[in-house]
């Protein structure tokens, strides 16, 4: 049995009802750095409730790593470092067969007074793992829908990883230990889609990869398997904006493609070297302009706080956000999650100003400082960026046409001119 309370948005009463109903000799809870507090708390009433049960966490949040947790954690049995579907298998196998947990790579787990850490499990072969069970999920209220897709919407992964080094980024550095890139087999992945439509009748899918477009040949064959399938619903991923060129756009967009995700976070080329991500602004700039000349929606994400980051990297940012003109974009602090690099250099460095991690969200809240701006000051750059942001796209879409301004204000000169002023600051 799987319970996503979120998706259900179902409270704690309600997921405890349930599991007492089946009744698990296993509860396996995937936590994160931002819910630990919740994540700790739910874990002691897993113990409280079902005592004769075992209780594993699993998740990108490093604390859960050494050996200290299960020392300091108690009601936790197991945990498993990394990747974790196929040493979840062997935990779930050695107890059915009373066999010793010491045969089961990448587990913390306690014998007695000792905290026993076994070796790290290699990285999976995508390709050897088998469609997610849907079966046990409502997966009719899941949707990413960049460009207005239409639901229901299926979310898939043709890869996991990224060859890219960005120090903030937080799954290839904690959950896959580097930036190896694993794709799938595109067969396999244009075969996932089309038994999942024929299921469920989704009416367009997003591919949440870290990075979907490396290498061209998989993308074109990929894109070639999905028009020969006949599956012919839009579809949309996440993607890097200088590894891609028009050819591949082009093809991509007859396969489907209404919509793409790029991640720019910065508009300084000193900012985005020093920080690992090492995006050609250039090309990028380039494949924005041949992404919306091919008619795709794009969605940019921009972050503050990078190192590096000051007033003026602030500015090139918000000015190369206008300049490229998507139709949609995202802006956040950076947050330092525990295990990345970029955790480690803050700390080291004094810029780290909390760790209090029902604050590390990115959204509202910044727990880091630069050498040159303050928390406060990213907050207020995050709040100003926005409202900007907002209110310049608001302006181009209610004023952009120039016949229906002039129009208005012909007929209402003084009203619309009002408006135009409300609309730019509200």
């Amino acid at each position: 049995m799987i319970v996503d309370a979120l998706a259900e948005n179902i409270g704690t009463d309600e997921y405890f009802k349930r599991m007492k109903a089946f009744s698990p000799d296993i509860v396996i809870h995937e936590v994160a750095t931002a819910s630990i507090k919740t994540d700790l708390e739910n874990g002691r009433l897993v113990k409280e409730t079902m005592p004769g049960s075992t209780l594993i966490f699993c998740g990108a949040h490093y604390g859960l790593f050494g050996d200290l947790f299960l020392k300091e954690q108690s009601f936790v049995d197991i945990v498993v470092r990394g990747e974790y579907e196929f040493s979840l298998l062997g935990i779930a196998v050695a107890l059915k067969k009373g066999e010793p947990l010491s045969t089961v790579d990448g587990i913390n787990f306690r014998d007695g007074e000792k905290i026993i850490k076994n070796r790290d499990r290699d990285l999976i072969d995508v390709n050897e793992l088998p469609l997610p069970a849907r079966d046990l999920l409502p997966m009719d209220i899941y949707w990413d829908n960049p460009g207005g897709m239409p639901g229901p919407s299926l979310q898939i992964h043709a890869s996991r990883g990224c060859p890219y080094t960005c120090v903030f980024c937080a799954w290839p550095q904690i959950m896959y230990g580097g930036n190896k890139y694993r794709a799938r087999s595109p067969q396999d992945v244009v075969d996932e889609i089309v038994e999942c439509v024929g299921l469920y009748g989704f009416k367009s899918f997003y591919i949440d990869d870290d990075t979907f477009n490396v290498g061209k040949s998989r993308v074109l064959e990929f894109c070639d398997l999905l028009i020969k399938s006949g599956v012919n619903i839009p579809w949309s991923v996440m993607a890097r904006a200088d590894t891609t060129d028009f050819e591949t756009l082009a093809k991509m967009k007859e396969a489907g493609l209404c919509a793409i995700k790029y991640g720019i976070e910065s508009g300084d080329q000193d900012v985005l070297n020093n920080s690992g991500k090492k995006l050609d602004l250039e090309v990028a700039k380039r494949t924005v302009a041949e992404t919306k000349r091919l008619g795709l929606k794009c969605h940019l994400t921009f972050l503050f706080g990078l190192p590096g980051e000051n007033d003026e990297t602030v500015r090139k940012t918000m000015e190369l956000a206008f300049e490229l003109g998507s139709d949609t974009a995202q802006f956040s602090i950076v947050t330092p999650f525990p295990g990345s690099s970029l955790y480690t250099d803050l700390k080291e460095k004094g810029y780290l100003v909390s760790e209090n991690f029902d604050e590390y969200d990115g959204n509202n809240r910044s727990v880091i400082r630069t050498e040159a701006l303050t928390a406060s000051d990213l907050e207020n750059i995050l709040r100003s960026s926005t409202s900007r942001w907002l209110r310049k796209t608001l302006f181009k879409r209610v004023w952009g046409s120039k016949a229906y301004f002039i129009g208005e204000f012909i007929k209402h000169p003084i009203g619309t001119i009002k408006m135009a002023k409300k609309t730019l600051f509200p």
